[in-house]
């Protein structure tokens, strides 16, 4: 009863290559989606399901309007059974949207607390000022090649050849 017409953003949502036939409802269980990946890919099979009910109107709308009673039967079967399932979609979808801003929150937590400190003393705060104060004086410093460029322009910086032959290279 599929439509080959018919396009699902099943691959575009979920990134897999098969797409959505509709036969299974997203799986959903609360108590497993600690990740906020995990959480994230319900919402995403949450959303798949939700366009291929949309996407069903067509179709079903064919099957009513067809002569033959069983059709109809089943089209009608189909139709209650998609439109029974849209309220808990969306009142799963809620729950997921509500719960993701605190788990995110949560695993930002645990990533930071692996950079935290866990001595935070007044002697490492004195420490550290010191040491940037030792870091910013010789920053202050000029740097060793330019000291070394400034005695080469002004003739100040003499090269020594091991054979003797010029003690000395001027700028000429």
């Amino acid at each position: 009863m599929s439509n080959p017409n018919e396009t699902n953003t099943a691959t575009e949502t979920t990134g897999s290559s098969a797409k959505y036939s509709g036969e299974k409802a997203p799986m959903v269980n609360m108590t497993m989606l600690k990740t906020s990946k995990a959480i994230t890919g319900a919402l995403n099979r949450i959303a798949v399901r939700k366009d291929w009910i949309r996407n069903q109107k067509a179709e079903l709308r064919e099957d009513f309007n067809s002569t033959d009673p069983v059709t109809k039967q089943t089209a009608f079967a189909r139709a209650n059974h998609l439109v029974a399932s849209i309220p808990s979609l969306n009142e799963k979808e809620e729950m997921l949207k509500e719960k993701l801003p605190a788990v995110q929150k949560e695993e930002l937590n645990e990533k930071l607390a692996e950079f935290a400190s866990d001595i935070d003393n007044l002697e490492e705060i004195f420490e550290n000022k010191e040491q940037i104060e030792i870091s910013r004086y010789f920053e202050r410093l000029p740097k060793s090649s330019t000291i070394a460029t400034e005695e080469l322009i002004n003739d100040e910086l003499f090269f020594r050849d091991p054979e003797g032959k010029d003690d000395s290279i001027s700028n000429e």
